[in-house]
């Protein structure tokens, strides 16, 4: 995730099945770091990953074309792998 999606999407997840949360290694602010490694939810799983935001993206990617694997482990996914950011930020857009 970057930095301007962890936290909320670390919010949405509260309670939630066992959360793996990817964010680029100094590749968001300070706070926005703080925001996403101070969580306390034990189902909720935080990694620095080395490059941008896209980079962490490539692989992800793939994995989530491999349809049968996103299945037999109910994966999804918060960040710009997928189409829901897009569609809120639509409504946002629309509604102003």
């Amino acid at each position: 995730m970057s930095g301007d999606t962890g936290g909320s999407a670390i919010q949405s997840s509260r309670g939630l099945g066992g959360v793996d949360v990817l964010y680029p290694r100094g590749g968001i602010t300070p706070v926005q770091e703080k925001q996403m490694i101070t969580c306390l939810e034990n189902n909720i799983h935080m990694f620095a990953a080395d490059g941008s935001s896209d980079d962490i993206d490539m692989p992800i990617r793939r994995l989530f074309s491999d349809q049968k694997l996103v299945k037999q482990h109910s994966l999804m996914s918060l960040n710009s792998v997928n189409r829901s950011p897009v569609m809120m930020q639509l409504a946002h857009f629309l509604y102003a």
